[in-house]
């Protein structure tokens, strides 16, 4: 079975999982919706502080932020920036932990998935950690220009191969980060092509899917003011194509860890090829 027939059938799987469980797919919904909360939460005051730390620049005239509101910005931006990437992980997390339960026998629910990843945020905060530095890392290097991006790129793609199984690990087994990296790594020793093989299937699934929102954007402006519509169904047809793809990919890897870790292969994943791909 080649890589692109094996990724259709893994995806097939995935979504024979999601359709006894279509609630997962509030999980990825939920995630963005208490991240939009917090930010909000967290902006208003920190907006409210940055512009009592004001002051006049003797020399232009013009009002900037004194030495003290540059601190308490940039700390303020990044301690949000980490806990956002929790919120991300925890959602995340719950995707996986209740893909992976409904594979072993049991009946998940939003409540019961969100439960076990939450109690998990002692693993999963300085994974978050983690990741958004390496976020961060990453888009410094983008800014660099043409050759930044092609080397981040090339990172972020080793990045997702090398942590394939840290997430479902952490929220499944409750392994510190360092643990679930080392466990990760040692689950897919000889495997790298296929994680990689499964990371960039998915991403290729994903781009074939928004195609076309992005032609309902390039006809809606090309006709001007009566193409409103069709960029608005644009919008809807992304935001649903995200939450689909990003719920799939979090059964994927509850299948992937059960296989590798078991060596069972989840009934809907019969066809996918697991055996092969984890030989």
């Amino acid at each position: 079975m080649g890589t692109i027939q094996r990724t259709i059938a893994m995806a097939k799987g995935s979504w024979a999982v999601l359709r006894q469980d279509k609630e997962l797919m509030v999980l990825p919904v939920l995630g963005v919706i208490v991240m939009v909360i917090f930010a909000v939460v967290l902006g208003i005051p920190l907006i409210a502080a940055l512009a009592a730390m004001e002051t006049t620049n003797e020399l232009t005239g013009e009002d900037e932020l004194s030495t003290a509101g540059v601190v308490v910005g940039g700390l303020g931006a990044l301690i949000g920036y980490y806990l956002l990437t929790l919120i991300n992980q925890v959602f995340a997390g719950g995707v996986v932990h209740g893909a992976y339960t409904r594979m072993t026998g049991g009946d998940p629910t939003v409540m019961s998935s969100i439960k076990a990843a939450v109690s998990k945020i002692p693993q999963l905060l300085p994974w978050a950690v983690a990741t958004g530095t390496v976020g961060l890392i990453l888009d410094a290097l983008r800014d660099r220009g043409f050759i930044g991006k092609i080397i981040a790129g090339f990172i972020s793609f080793a990045w997702k191969t090398a942590t394939f199984l840290v997430l479902p690990i952490l929220v499944i087994e409750g392994l510190g980060p360092k643990a679930a990296y080392n466990r990760s790594r040692e689950l897919m020793r000889g495997r790298w092509g296929e994680s990689a093989s499964a990371t960039f299937g998915f991403i290729l699934i994903g781009l074939v899917a928004t195609l076309p929102a992005i032609a309902l954007i390039f006809i809606g402006g090309s006709i001007g003011g009566a193409g409103f519509g069709l960029v608005a169904i644009a919008v809807i047809w992304l935001a649903v194509t995200t939450v689909v793809i990003n719920t799939l990919n979090g059964v994927m890897r509850a299948a992937l860890y059960l296989y590798t870790v078991n060596n069972q292969v989840p009934a809907d994943f019969a066809d996918a090829g697991l055996e092969m791909a984890f030989r």
